[in-house]
Formats: C-alpha cells, sequence, structure tokens
C-alpha cells in the first residue's frame, strides 16, 4: 500500500465477477491488478491462481498478496489430499494460509483497487475462510473492489453486501480478453 492512495473517500464501486468454472475469472483479475499497477494505482487484496496439472487438470489453488506478490498454497484438490480440517466437495484448504489470506484481506485498505478471488462456499455458506472481506468491503477504503463469486453464490453476497452499489459482470470465453482493458477504461481512465 502507498502513503497516497486516491480511494480516501472516494465512492465506492464493487464489481461481482462471475462465469462458468475454468472460464478465466482469476486470468482476468490478474490482468486488471497489472494494468492499475502499471498506472500508478494501489492494488490491494488477494489473487487465486490455479495449479495446473501437466494434463491440464487443476489440482490447487495459491493465494496471492495483490500488494506484495507473495504466493502460499491454499489448497490441493480433495482426491489427493483428504483429512485436512477444511474442506469443501473439490479441495482441501491449508488452515494457516487461510488465516494469512484473511490477514491480507483485513490490512487491504486504504486503496484504489481491491481485489477479492474468490469468496465462495466457505465464506458465504460456512461463515469460515475470508469472512473478513465483508467487513473491509462495507468499510469502503477503496474506490473500486472487484470481488470473484461463482454464479450460483451471486445471489447471498449481493444479500450480504447490501447498501453497497453492486454490478455484476459475467466472464464469458468472448469476452474475457477484453475485459480487463474495458474496466481500466471505466475505472481510471486509462
Amino acid at each position: 500500500m502507498g502513503d497516497e492512495t486516491r480511494a480516501a473517500g472516494a465512492a465506492r464501486h464493487v464489481i461481482l465477477l462471475t462465469g462458468d468454472k475454468g472460464v478465466g475469472k482469476s486470468t482476468v483479475c490478474q490482468q486488471l491488478a497489472a494494468r492499475a499497477r502499471a498506472a500508478g494505482y494501489a492494488v490491494t487484496g488477494v489473487l487465486s491462481p490455479p495449479e495446473v496439472a501437466p494434463d491440464g487438470g487443476k489440482v490447487g489453488i495459491w493465494v496471492e498478496d495483490a500488494r506484495t506478490g507473495a504466493r502460499r498454497r491454499l489448497a490441493v484438490a480433495t482426491h489427493l489430499r483428504r483429512g485436512l480440517p477444511v474442506e469443501t466437495t473439490h479441495w482441501s484448504f491449508n488452515e494457516a494460509v487461510l488465516q494469512w489470506g484473511a490477514e491480507v484481506i483485513a490490512q487491504a485498505t486504504p486503496c484504489d483497487l481491491l481485489l477479492i478471488d474468490e469468496l465462495g462456499p466457505l465464506e458465504l455458506e460456512r461463515g469460515a475462510g475470508w469472512t473478513a472481506a465483508f467487513d473491509v468491503l462495507c468499510g469502503g477504503d477503496y474506490r473500486w473492489a472487484v470481488v470473484v463469486v461463482r454464479p450460483s453464490l451471486c445471489a447471498p453476497l449481493r444479500h450480504r453486501l447490501a447498501g453497497l452499489t453492486l454490478e455484476t459482470v459475467h466472464v464469458t470465453d468472448a469476452n474475457r480478453d477484453a475485459l480487463p482493458g474495458a474496466f481500466g477504461s471505466r475505472l481510471w481512465g486509462a
């Protein structure tokens, strides 16, 4: 976080970035972060790039601090490793890394662009994981926020963030490559 950000006192705009599994939501976030940094904006939050096996299958999830680039392995596919304290149908999560990500989110503001990739079943159905994001998003000490959420969880997230101005953008194969530039034009006129 820079000493000076353009977020202080600015209106809050939250984009819910959604789309089918594997369509490239995390990639859109990574490219948007790179463009924002290049334009001199303070970018914070968490990115969750996939860990992909040589055969192209997703076998894990990393979490990356959008401000520093520090990265840790967040989860592995449950078919590869079971028995961790925090599991969903598809993923076994590292509790220490979940906590680290929550701390990154809790300390993410003030900023120009806040990225939360992603709020999912842990947060919206179990009240676990990165629930710190709800307070940070509602606190509003950012100019723009982009939150990745799967389509089936958009309604619960909208309910949880009632009172904020929310816009839903669906990532598709057809628009994925153009979205970072389109967001950049809207977010900071670049």
